[in-house]
């Protein structure tokens, strides 16, 4: 059976989010170092994280691209990333890596690979956090995400709360999922895990619903206050999503089945995305 060696917990990837920083504090606090694998924290983006931005050059959530990761690059996050892939990725590693989301994203995972270690994982968060949604969005070049340096793991994702703001129950709450995900890879190590579910529940991402634009290609409206804080909420048509300048609705016109996910989150304004798509899928656990 295949083990984990090392589980990576990462914070401050986007310097305006400050939970994942707190929570790699706690760890070294707090003494979970020493166990039947090596835990680390290790603190992303520092230099993002001292100015209070999301990042400094480009966003290094999305850095992680075969071409950085061949050949480095010149800009701060891409030389970061470079740094990370070639410290960290491996087949032996767990990543977690640490968000918050100013959208109602509650308690929730984002996953790039079906394989069977992570689904286990997930199986195993769900029977201890009936309030824990996964998004599982493919992986691809344009994504780069950190976490898909390994095989093995994903993104939390907790919100809603601000930018450069600390909320005593996201902190806490992150932490005890990490917790629970050093718990499951010593149980996994161990052969030990208890029985499982055999079938989760995911969220597949399909596509972006953008914010309207006018004729000069300027953002005319904003999210509905109907629409606002609905995340993981199945949409139907005729829903209004979108109030405009001049005081309008616009309704959902599209494909029943969907459910908005981080609906108005901040970080997404800058490419005009409202929210993500996605659909409820099941998956077997082989």
């Amino acid at each position: 059976m295949h083990k984990i060696e090392n589980m990576v917990v990462f914070g401050g990837t986007h310097g305006n989010e400050m939970t994942g920083v707190e929570v790699l504090k706690l760890l070294e606090k707090r003494n979970y170092f020493g166990k039947n694998l090596n835990l680390y924290a290790h603190f992303a983006n520092r230099k993002a994280y001292e100015l209070g931005k999301r990042f400094v050059d480009k966003d290094l959530n999305r850095s992680f691209t075969k071409d950085v990761l061949e050949k480095g690059g010149y800009l701060h996050e891409e030389r970061i990333a470079k740094e990370i892939y070639d410290k960290f990725s491996g087949d032996n590693n767990l990543i977690i890596d640490l968000h918050t989301s100013t959208a109602n994203m509650g308690k929730s995972i984002v996953l790039t690979k079906l394989n069977n270690f992570n689904l286990k994982l997930i199986s195993f968060l769900q029977n201890l956090h009936d309030d824990l949604n996964v998004f599982y969005w493919e992986e691809n070049e344009e994504l780069a995400f950190l976490n898909t340096i390994s095989p093995f793991g994903f993104a939390i994702e907790m919100g809603p709360v601000a930018n450069n703001v600390l909320d005593c129950k996201i902190i806490e709450d992150t932490l005890v999922l990490v917790e629970d995900i050093l718990d499951f890879a010593e149980k996994y190590n161990k052969n030990m895990l208890p029985n499982l579910k055999e079938e989760i529940l995911l969220f597949e991402g399909k596509e972006y619903l953008y914010y309207p634009m006018d004729e000069n290609g300027e953002r005319f409206g904003y999210i509905h206050d109907e629409f606002q804080g609905k995340d993981f909420m199945p949409l139907c048509k005729g829903d209004r999503i979108f109030k405009t300048q001049i005081d309008t609705n616009i309704e959902y016109k599209g494909d029943e089945g969907y459910c908005a996910l981080f609906i108005n989150e901040a970080a997404y304004y800058s490419k005009n995305i409202a929210c993500c798509l996605a659909k409820k899928i099941n998956v077997k656990i082989k």
